[in-house]
């Protein structure tokens, strides 16, 4: 049973783009970010230039001087 299961799934990832498996399958991207934390954690890096430009986003909002409109 399991040789069919192997099979099927090569079928799928050789078929299904990863957008469209996820459509079928019904999940998102946070559900997978959820499914793979640890990955997520231990590839942090890849991820830091995105956490500093929000930061630095942030930031600069809090360094603008309020502007009251008319």
């Amino acid at each position: 049973m399991s040789l069919l299961v192997d099979e099927l799934r090569e079928k799928i990832l050789q078929e299904y783009d990863v957008d469209l498996l996820c459509e079928v399958l019904q999940i998102t991207a946070e559900e997978i970010l959820d499914a793979f934390e640890t990955k997520l954690l231990e590839n942090l890096e890849i991820f830091e230039e995105l956490v500093d430009n929000q930061i630095e986003g942030r930031e600069e909002k809090e360094e603008q001087p309020y502007e009251q409109t008319d």
